[in-house]
């Protein structure tokens, strides 16, 4: 006997070094199980069993025969062991052939029973149980048996909530996957409905053509606001009364409309036509603006000179700056009245450039003459924002038409305003102020200018006429239209 297995066989050579004990030759079979009586005859060894180690393992060498069989008992196998010729039988802590091959404790001689006192009173080999783990079985406990059922409930129940969850993230994918499409839907339809260039023109120019018809037949009627189908309605109503439209359909509607456009057109000529596309209307009248008479300053020869070089017919004079007012406010910013400046607020409007323009104004109508709302109004009202506020280093502006379709002169010749009537500005300047200015024609004359201008103590206010220069000529019958028409008046509040 030994001490588990040594490296080498136990030969007569080293018996003596290996040897704790040794075995009886009065084997015994019970079934598939031999009793063999043994002694220990070494203490270390003796020591370790009363320890626990009791296992018991046998030492051989054999020849393998392979070959696939079926042992009497059903089992099958791969290979046959023959020439078995044992050798030692080792003390083990975990016998190969399982935990019965062991040292017994029902003998009473020798070491037998295992125990501290030598004087046990039962056995007490642990039974133990087979389980499969992944198809493969393991001798285990009771108590181990439960563990690892308990495990693989765990791991079943796991399993079961990982599909689940897998079954319902599926679902929700396949939700957003359907909420995606009809996004998707809706923006290709949407983008659909946008007008291209062409397209967009050609709806302004329909616009154009109804509003203007529209003007000629019932001039009293406001279109603005009002649909194309609500436009033809309030016209018919007004030229032949409500009895015409009520409980009507719009294709009647349409029709009763067209009919008064054709009698408009007989009535004023056959080349008549309604709209403000160039070939469709009459041009521009060529008129020549009234010369106003200036004295020949310094600064109207500077004036006149930069013109020349530039080659130009028309120059506009910033002289809003000069202004005492405007000066004074100057003073009062960088004295530190309102504190830091943060923001200001620009209303700049005026009658003139609306739906209607009298003769001496026409040729603010024509862009090659370069004086009308933007170039005018526009850059005066700049011009002094950024003068009060410091110059820009940021911006964003848009210019529109507000009244795309006007009547010209006594008239009322229908044509397409081709300058903008509207100015909208957004930007910041070097001294960090948040600026917002809108410059509007065909506003009503009353305080037409507005200038909000807030600081972290105070808010500074200028109110009064238009943000530009010039007067009222003597006589004149319509200062409405007057593009300088008031010197700008303000008042402070801080």
């Amino acid at each position: 006997m030994t001490m588990d297995h040594p490296k080498d066989a136990v030969t007569a050579e080293n018996w003596k070094d290996l040897a704790v004990g040794e075995v009886s030759t009065a084997a015994k079979r019970d079934g598939e199980w031999v009793y063999l009586p043994l002694i220990l005859k070494d203490a270390a060894a003796i020591k370790g069993v009363e320890g626990g180690k009791r296992g018991l393992s046998a030492g051989y060498v054999c020849e393998l025969v392979w070959g696939d069989g079926v042992t009497p008992d059903g089992q099958q196998f791969d290979a046959q062991q023959t020439n078995i010729k044992i050798n030692h039988l080792a003390v083990v802590d975990r016998a190969r052939a399982c935990s019965k091959a062991r040292i017994g404790d029902g003998a009473n001689w020798g070491i037998s029973p295992v125990t501290p006192d030598h004087n046990p009173t039962k056995e007490t080999i642990m039974p133990l149980k087979t389980v499969t783990v992944d198809a493969i079985p393991v001798e285990v406990t009771d108590q181990g048996a439960t563990v690892i059922a308990t495990l693989q409930q765990l791991l079943a129940d796991a399993r079961s909530k990982l599909g689940t969850a897998d079954a319902a993230h599926v679902a929700v994918i396949a939700a957003k996957d359907s909420e995606l499409a009809k996004k998707d839907a809706e923006i290709d339809s949407l983008k659909a409905k946008v007008l291209s260039d062409a397209d967009l023109d050609k709806r302004v120019q329909q616009r154009g053509d109804l509003i203007a018809a529209a003007a000629v037949i019932a001039k009293d009627v406001k279109t603005t606001g009002l649909s194309d189908a609500a436009i033809r309605k309030a016209v018919v109503a007004a030229k032949l009364g409500d009895a015409a439209v009520a409980d009507k359909a719009h294709a009647y509607i349409d029709a009763r409309f067209d009919i008064l456009v054709e009698d408009a057109k007989k009535a004023t000529g056959a080349d008549r036509s309604f709209g403000f596309s160039p070939t469709a209307s009459a041009p521009l009248p060529t008129l020549t603006p009234e010369p106003i008479r200036l004295g020949r300053t310094a600064s109207t020869e500077e004036l006149c000179m930069a013109a020349d070089a530039a080659n130009v017919h028309t120059a506009i004079g910033l002289q809003l700056r000069g202004s005492p007012t405007v000066k004074r406010a100057r003073e009062l910013l960088q004295g530190g009245a309102i504190g830091r400046l943060l923001s200001a607020n620009i209303y700049s409007s005026t009658a003139g450039f609306g739906p209607e323009v009298p003769d001496p104004y026409v040729y603010l109508e024509d862009p090659q003459n370069f004086a009308n709302l933007i170039t005018i109004q526009g850059a005066h009202t700049l011009d002094l924002a950024f003068n009060l506020l410091g110059e820009p280093v940021a911006s964003n502006s848009m210019v529109s038409r507000q009244y795309p379709s006007i009547a010209l002169g006594e008239q009322k010749e229908i044509h397409r305003r081709t300058t903008y009537d509207h100015l909208l500005f957004q930007g910041a300047t070097v001294k960090g102020v948040s600026v917002c200015i809108e410059v509007a024609g065909g506003r009503t004359p009353e305080a037409p200018f507005r200038f909000e201008i807030v600081g972290e103590k105070g808010t500074l206010n200028l109110q009064g006429g238009a943000a530009r220069g010039g007067g009222r000529s003597p006589g004149d019958a319509n200062p409405r239209f007057k593009p300088g028409n008031a010197d700008i008046a303000v008042g402070f509040s801080i």
